[in-house]
């Protein structure tokens, strides 16, 4: 669709602007029936009538930040979230690769951690016997019901309430994939940064906008479940708005297979863009010999992966608390590996 160019209502969740650019149009009666044929979502019709505006919806960039977000929208309700995650099984998964990713790079022995927007706790589970306490909160009240069963605590509660009695108590705030499900980002982001000590750090992951995605339509990308759309410009900006130091924004590689596919779909059928007999079994050949020894050697040492964009799902940004006398923590800072 081309884009044009006017001034809505809908602020921008990220930084507020009004000024914003059409991207594309969406029928939610689409939304729905992808939901059902994707993920086996169940979604009740009362529900799916408290979120719907119009029929359609529209994603926008925002003129002023570049953020992409849908408008006219209503944020997923905990009903949304309730009936979705009872009826999708698959909903919840016990392993991302930001969880492993923080594991290896951040988390230490001596650490108070706090996951906010926990779900059934799959990332404090994977940490709890490796740091001196691991804290979950949620509003989802069936992800909280779980907690009896993982032996952590977990609190059914905002963090915008939680952090009005936990100021400054830990060494690591964690938020995996949340900020993208919100209408506002700041107040969620400053009441998380609120709970990081001084010289502490903020996790924050979102799905990269600039991802390789599988073709089709994946309705979980668009309201009510995803508000907006990042890329690492706007994980900068949060950091910038907290006047906090960016550590470092790193992005999930794709695997070997997904490479391979990516290879035989896109690249090589833009160098090899002509018609030519056997030119997809050459492609094919090419894209699995790439990262076959030893020509895996080179495509590693020349960092192909990063060269071509070829990047997975999510993608972290780590923020650091500045120490209450403006010096950066030492400790801390000896500990990082980047």
């Amino acid at each position: 669709m081309q884009e044009s160019h006017c001034s809505f209502e809908t602020p921008c969740p990220l930084c507020g602007s009004t000024a914003a650019t059409t991207v594309s149009v969406t029928d939610y009666d689409e939304i729905w029936s992808n939901l059902v044929i994707e993920w086996g979502a169940s979604i009740s019709d009362a529900v799916k009538m408290s979120h719907m505006l119009q029929p359609v919806i529209k994603l926008l960039s925002c003129a002023t930040c570049h953020l992409e977000y849908f408008s006219p929208v209503i944020p997923g309700s905990s009903q949304f979230y309730s009936e979705l995650t009872s009826s999708c099984a698959q909903y919840y998964t016990d392993h991302k690769w930001e969880f492993d990713y923080i594991k290896k790079n951040l988390v230490k022995d001596s650490h108070m951690v706090l996951d906010v927007a926990c779900g059934k706790a799959a990332f404090l589970r994977s940490i709890k016997d490796s740091v001196v306490s691991a804290i979950g909160i949620d509003t989802n009240p069936d992800a909280v019901s779980h907690s009896n069963e993982t032996h952590l605590s977990i609190f059914n509660q905002s963090i915008e309430d939680f952090s009005l009695t936990h100021s400054e108590q830990f060494d690591l705030v964690s938020a995996f994939q949340i900020i993208e499900h919100l209408g506002s980002v700041m107040p969620f982001v400053s009441s998380a940064y609120k709970c990081v000590k001084p010289g502490g750090l903020l996790v924050l992951s979102v799905p990269n906008r600039a991802r390789r995605k599988d073709p089709g339509f994946d309705p979980l990308d668009y309201p009510p479940h995803h508000l907006s759309r990042w890329t690492e410009d706007q994980l900068s900006l949060i950091a910038a708005k907290l006047d906090a130091e960016l550590v470092t924004l790193a992005k999930e590689p794709l695997t070997k297979a997904q490479t391979i596919d990516a290879l035989r779909f896109k690249e090589l059928r833009e160098l090899l863009p002509s018609k030519f007999p056997g030119r997809d079994l050459l492609i094919k050949v090419i894209s699995r010999l790439a990262l076959t020894f030893p020509l895996s050697l080179m495509w590693n040492m020349l960092k192909m992966s990063k060269r071509l964009r070829m990047h997975g799902i999510s993608m972290i940004a780590i923020i650091r608390k500045p120490m209450a006398n403006g010096k950066a923590h030492n400790d801390a800072q000896r500990s990082q590996s980047w």
